[in-house]
């Protein structure tokens, strides 16, 4: 939840910034909620599905490599601008303000956020066809609520969002809202913590 508050607080500063050092300031802000993400959503995804003892300080430490460096390559941003060549403003637009040109290493960061949501997406479908140790219908809240931010990252990173507008916090924030369903109203933490 925190990731997702830093993400989408960042988000909100961003497009409301007057400047490109501002608007940079806020996009690696940004950084310290997206990098984290995939893999706490994988390590949820395990947790949830049964595979407990998959989550361990060492799978952790693991996962956490990767985004690790692609948080590392975002805060150069001002600098050597590793992650977000060529940044700069984008003249005319409200929700779009910051530009830049896509280069190996946001392909890379993007296919290993996809590769971490995709494992989450199959361990939810899995449990969705099974029924078991999740139930089909928190399972499907599970699937639908890793689908959303999935298509929209993807969408974002490979340009194809209408005006070059990050859609991800707010598909972001209604994926939690449906995770909190899917352990409070369901009853699934109860039966995972148990289980």
């Amino acid at each position: 939840g925190i990731c997702v508050v830093i993400y989408d607080f960042g988000y909100a500063m961003e497009i409301h910034s007057t400047g490109l050092s501002e608007t940079m300031f806020w996009v690696r802000f940004q950084h310290w909620g997206i990098q984290p993400l995939p893999p706490l959503w994988l390590m949820f995804a395990l947790f949830v599905s049964g595979k407990k003892k998959l989550v361990t300080l060492k799978t952790g430490l693991a996962l956490f490599i990767l985004p690790l460096a692609a948080l590392a390559a975002s805060q150069t941003l001002g600098g050597l601008n590793i992650m977000h060549p060529n940044a700069r403003l984008a003249a005319g637009e409200m929700l779009s303000r910051f530009e830049y040109d896509r280069g190996w290493v946001i392909y890379l960061a993007t296919a290993v956020q996809c590769l971490y949501l995709g494992a989450s997406i199959a361990l939810f479908a899995i449990e969705f066809v099974r029924g078991k140790p999740v139930p089909r219908r928190q399972a499907a809240i599970y699937l639908f609520g890793s689908l959303l931010p999935w298509a929209s990252s993807l969408a974002y990173n490979y340009g194809l969002t209408p005006y070059n507008t990050d859609t991800t916090p707010l598909v972001l924030s209604l994926s939690v809202a449906l995770f909190i369903y899917g352990l409070l109203k369901a009853g699934v933490l109860e039966k995972t913590i148990l289980a």
